[in-house]
């Protein structure tokens, strides 16, 4: 099953991540949260790993009329990048 779109940058982690959050705000949505799964799941089970960070972003207005025609999409939001 594919539940994912995938892109390769040719940069280092943090260049990618800054450069996602940028096209991210281009087109409207901001970073309500960032998760560091890297540094979360080694404080709380030990695991090293890659670096690994889940943006949680938001464009208002596209949630505001999800929300109008569907108010249970609301656990499908923020998008996860």
């Amino acid at each position: 099953m594919v539940f994912e779109e995938s892109v390769v940058l040719n940069v280092e982690f943090a260049e990618a991540v800054a450069a996602t959050k940028a096209a991210l705000a281009a087109q409207g949505f901001g970073v309500l949260m960032e998760i560091d799964m890297q540094q979360t799941l080694k404080a709380k089970v030990d695991k090293n790993m890659e670096p690994y960070v889940i943006l949680g972003a938001c464009n208002p207005k596209l949630a505001s009329a999800a929300l109008d025609v569907e108010p249970n999409i609301g656990v499908l939001l923020p998008c996860n990048v």
